[in-house]
């Protein structure tokens, strides 16, 4: 027993239609992220619940609300990711009121995401989700923010990117990785 514990857990869109902005689902107006973390048994059933209704709503970006996680995420842990969460998504008039609710509702569950794979926007990202949570006493949750195996492997997550924004694979834009350091290797 080496003592190490998966974690099992999914990163999920909230919709900027019903969290209160944007007028089209669509992967040109993605919302923002939530990243859920199972930590028990209960958890599981309310990820593969969130999961099923989200896929429901689009396959390959899974759709929900802070609203519908806040009613049904019982044991789970939730991280607002620095990328792709709502204080980047947003502007703080529209992102601070999501972030409080999933603060009340999960508590010591609930934590701001950092990570660095090298960038300079990561840097400042970093920075600015380290003085968001001094400020509102939240919690600053460090991950990798894994997107592949090994570095090679990153040619092949733009490939699924492009085929999803319907772009050819060298197209500027959000189908290239800014970097290919987010391996778990």
């Amino acid at each position: 027993n080496a003592g190490v514990r998966p974690i099992f857990g999914a990163m999920l869109w909230c919709d900027p239609r019903i969290d209160g902005g944007g007028d089209t689902r669509s992967l040109q107006d993605p919302g923002h992220a939530l990243v859920l973390l199972v930590e028990n048994a209960e958890g599981w059933r309310s990820l593969c619940g969130l999961l099923t209704r989200a896929s429901a709503r689009h396959f390959y970006r899974p759709w929900t609300t802070v609203e519908e996680v806040c009613a049904t995420g019982r044991g789970l842990r939730v991280l607002v990711p620095m990328a792709q969460g709502a204080p980047t998504r947003h502007p703080p008039d529209r992102a601070l009121p999501l972030l409080e609710t999933l603060a009340h509702t999960f508590g010591e569950r609930f934590g701001l995401e950092v990570f660095d794979h090298g960038t300079e926007r990561d840097a400042a990202w970093r920075t600015a989700t380290h003085a968001l949570a001094a400020r509102h006493g939240w919690t600053v949750v460090g991950t990798n923010a894994v997107r592949h195996l090994t570095p090679r492997d990153a040619v092949l997550v733009e490939a699924v990117r492009a085929v999803a924004y319907k772009k050819f694979l060298y197209h500027e834009g959000p189908c290239r990785l800014d970097t290919d350091q987010a391996e778990i290797l």
